[in-house]
């Protein structure tokens, strides 16, 4: 009984299709072929939007959407403020900012993104020492690898803290903040490269749930030098403290989160 009745509706359906008015040509909106209905009722394919209709000479119908590229726009700005100056024997002078509890004065540099994509900044800190050929094993500047002080030879100690610039430090992948970079001779690089949020975008909860997310990372310099008691510093006795980065793009939700020590 069902079957006969859903058969009849369909039949009857059919037949107010059949029995419009010859000529009428209803507007079909859509991606429908231009031809004619069961009823030989001429049919118009009416295209509403941006769509582009082509006609080429095979006689075939084209919907073609012309493809627009987003461009990223990238910015970094860095800018560097400090002097290291090595102060082993702990001297005073207020113009340079030497003072006796700082044996290596601090300096800074600012990464500040500026673009609408998410960085990555690789870093990496290392060393280079000047040498005449002549000095003797005491005479020479030794790289140290933790905080040194007083008579323990010459020796230098740098390190790297990376800040969001608001005394919030990175989060470390294990937890708690991470590891400051110790300069090397041969180059030591971060544990891992800080990914700063797009221009204005910061401030949020990263998806690692630590902290807060930054447009901005401050890599903190800062050391120590000590002094031997039987070959002093002399101004021959120069370095270079030198920072290599590595600037990419990378996902917004991989943005690094800061929190306070």
């Amino acid at each position: 009984m069902k079957k006969k009745l859903i058969g009849l509706v369909f039949a009857s359906a059919m037949l107010v299709g059949a029995s419009m008015a010859a000529g009428a040509a209803p507007a079909v909106s859509g991606n429908d072929v231009s031809g004619n209905d069961v009823s030989g009722n001429n049919i118009t394919t009416t295209i509403s939007g941006n769509d582009e209709v082509l006609r080429p000479s095979d006689g075939s119908n084209q919907i073609v959407f012309k493809g627009e590229v987003e461009t990223v726009h990238l910015t970094v700005t860095i800018t560097q403020s400090g002097r290291i100056i090595a102060n082993p024997y702990g001297l005073t002078n207020s113009t340079l900012g030497l003072n006796p509890n700082t044996t290596l004065t601090p300096a800074k540099i600012k990464f500040e993104n500026k673009s609408d994509a998410a960085l990555s900044v690789g870093l990496t800190g290392a060393i280079k020492l000047y040498y005449d050929g002549v000095e003797s094993t005491e005479d020479q500047i030794k790289i140290a690898t933790e905080n040194v002080s007083g008579p323990a030879g010459k020796q230098l100690y740098v390190q790297g803290k990376i800040s969001d610039g608001n005394r919030k430090y990175l989060a470390g992948a294990q937890g708690g903040i991470e590891s400051p970079i110790i300069y090397s001779e041969q180059g030591t690089a971060a544990e891992s490269a800080p990914v700063l949020a797009a221009e204005g975008t910061g401030g949020k909860t990263p998806a690692s749930g630590q902290g807060t997310t930054s447009d901005t990372i401050v890599l903190e310099l800062s050391g120590s030098t000590s002094y031997s008691k039987i070959s002093e510093w002399k101004k021959e006795n120069k370095f270079d403290v030198i920072t290599i980065y590595d600037i990419k793009l990378s996902e917004a939700d991989k943005a690094s989160g800061f929190i306070a020590e």
